[in-house]
């Protein structure tokens, strides 16, 4: 939700709108169905953590109360495409049409997405010239963006100065991974049997890329750390017997999912923004491929273009128990982590959630 809310302040700067991003509508009347979440109607109304509880802005006072929340009025265009409907046609908009002709005759623009097409816009050349006037490059247009709109609150930034001390240390070379086992695990892990926790060695490809980049790009005797990220907290202890000391993984945090828990507790979110502030803090990032969360944390950074390596993680519970049991599954394999094998941006930032 915070990748897409840079796309549409984007869509606002470019198209000469104020800017609201409505975090958590408030409940339907009764008789009204929910807005449909992915894979089906929503039963019960989950409010979210506010946003301004972890985040904020130097710019932007995000608090506000629902009942005064501008009033669009009646002449309102909704443009909705959450859970991958009309995905092409959204990703288009930013990509090859005019942008800027949404929404034209409108006092407001609604939009209800949860993808990103802030790089793509770069190679638009409808909204190029605007972009060039703007200043804005590319690579970093995103990291531009996304800083003026949220900055960590000091709740946040307490909540990891031990980590903090070590990641905003110039001398130490550091490397991000984030392995993102799935909603299955993250949700309803106590529906499995399977406890990837048992089986570290299932995710050995991530830290042989943060070996090769390791040993390509540090310096002789040069400290190294490897920042890890994983959405099943005890895994993190169990990678950490396993890499040694060069392991820097945060093993107390609540680890749950902000939209999906039944957790109704501000800590999961508070910590989840203060990880991904964390993880741009690194050099090198190593992620999996189908996540949307290290992909952001990672183009935060805005270190250039040959810092980030994907991992095809099977993030799904019968493909992690067939590799448990040694079995064969053919496109799980490791990959080359040198600088001159980086995944290209334009690749990563158009896949999946988009950047």
């Amino acid at each position: 939700r915070l990748a897409s809310s840079v796309s549409i302040l984007l869509f606002a700067i470019l198209t000469d709108r104020a800017f609201l991003y409505d975090w958590d509508p408030p409940p339907p009347p009764p008789g009204i169905p929910i807005h449909e979440g992915c894979g089906g109607p929503q039963q019960k109304y989950r409010p979210s953590t506010p946003l301004w509880s972890a985040l904020r802005s130097d710019f932007i006072n995000w608090t506000y109360e629902h009942s005064r929340s501008p009033e669009a009025g009646n002449s309102t265009l909704l443009m909705d495409y959450v859970c991958d409907k009309g995905m092409d046609e959204y990703r288009a908009m930013f990509a090859s049409q005019d942008l800027t002709a949404v929404g034209e005759g409108f006092h407001s623009v609604v939009w209800y997405t949860d993808h990103a097409g802030v790089y793509s816009a770069f190679n638009n050349p409808y909204l190029q010239p605007a972009l060039a006037a703007l200043g804005l490059q590319q690579d970093i247009a995103f990291a531009c963006l996304f800083d003026f709109l949220y900055r960590p609150v000091p709740e946040v930034v307490n909540m990891f100065r031990p980590e903090l001390q070590i990641l905003l240390d110039p001398s130490v070379f550091k490397i991000g991974l984030q392995i993102r086992v799935g909603d299955w695990q993250l949700v309803s892990a106590s529906s499995y049997f399977f406890r990837p926790q048992n089986f570290p060695s299932l995710f050995h490809h991530y830290f042989q890329c943060a070996e090769e980049i390791e040993g390509s790009l540090a310096q002789p005797g040069q400290r190294v750390v490897w920042f890890v990220l994983t959405d099943v907290l005890s895994l993190r202890q169990r990678l950490k017997d396993r890499y040694g000391p060069r392991i820097l993984t945060n093993t107390t945090v609540v680890v749950e999912h902000t939209v999906k828990s039944d957790v109704r507790s501000d800590s999961p979110f508070l910590q989840a923004a203060g990880e991904l502030w964390l993880f741009s803090l690194t050099d090198h990032h190593i992620l999996t491929r189908t996540s949307g969360f290290g992909k952001v944390g990672a183009m935060l950074s805005a270190a250039g273009p040959s810092h980030i390596y994907q991992v095809f993680q099977p993030m799904n519970f019968f493909n992690l128990v067939a590799l448990s049991n040694r079995k064969q599954v053919m496109w799980w394999h490791s990959r080359k982590c040198t600088p001159e094998f980086a995944d290209p941006l334009l690749e990563l930032c158009t896949d999946f959630t988009g950047i």
